[in-house]
């Protein structure tokens, strides 16, 4: 599993395949992908779905609008705030992204019988619900069998 982890974190988002005003790394398609699922949310907002500090954010985000990828629409209730929105340049670099995530993984899974990948999609689903779930990390860690974690430590 750690070695998994390690693959995925050495890996870019997007590729040499495409231009450098083009490319994302991990935080802004991550950032993204928020705004796409969450139109017209303020910066606060963005912040504490991520869990992430403000500063991080307001920076992230702030890269963004410097690339034409995300804008800021006043809030006419109250001006001192504004919601982001993704721009279209925006959309299209984030579909552009995900299109080569989906060839590169495809690619790596070709060779895979077909129940096999049906597989590993049921058992990653499993466990982003066991990510997403609400239990106490001790709880869920006292769940997981030894030979499990000892086959993560490599």
């Amino acid at each position: 599993m750690t070695r998994l982890v390690r693959l995925a974190e050495s890996r870019r988002t997007s590729g040499p395949s495409q231009s450098p005003p083009k490319r994302l790394d991990r935080a802004a398609y991550t950032l993204l992908t928020w705004l796409e699922e969450r139109p017209a949310t303020r910066l606060t907002e963005l912040a504490a779905l991520m869990e992430i500090d403000l500063s991080t954010a307001s920076r992230q985000v702030r890269g963004l609008e410097e690339r034409g990828f995300v804008s800021r629409i006043e809030d006419p209730r109250d001006q001192r705030t504004a919601w982001l929105e993704v721009t279209e340049a925006g959309r299209e670099v984030l579909s552009a992204t995900r299109a080569l995530r989906i060839e590169r993984i495809s690619s790596r899974l070709s060779s895979w019988h077909e129940r096999d990948v049906e597989e590993l999609a049921r058992l990653l689903s499993k466990l982003v619900t066991s990510f997403t779930d609400q239990s106490e990390p001790a709880a869920l860690a006292s769940s997981i069998p030894r030979s499990a974690v000892g086959g993560m430590q490599r």
